[in-house]
């Protein structure tokens, strides 16, 4: 839950963050797993992110940067901290 979702391009979608059901423990846990959606294979892919990935969030915005394959990640909160500034995910395509 909390998850955002967004278009990068006609070929892919990517989501991101949020947090688990809290299945497995008392008490949900915080992400930042980032799955990527091709439409033409209707294929999840959960990519190698590296360098400064942004934390995991809840309650934050996301959108389609101005490059192919980037995405915005806005705000959001943690257990003890408020995000104000914006990150960046830059998607490498390793087809």
């Amino acid at each position: 839950m909390c998850h955002e979702l967004v278009r990068l391009n006609d070929e892919f979608c990517a989501t991101y963050a949020g947090l688990s059901a809290g299945l497995q423990t008392a008490q949900p846990q915080l992400l930042n797993d980032l799955y990527v959606l091709n439409y033409r294979t209707w294929q999840w892919v959960h990519p190698i992110t590296g360098g400064m990935v942004p934390g995991p969030r809840y309650c934050f915005s996301m959108s389609a940067g101005r490059h192919p394959n980037e995405m915005l990640v806005f705000g959001g909160m943690t257990s003890d901290q408020l995000f104000s500034a914006p990150d960046l995910f830059r998607i490498a395509d390793t087809s």
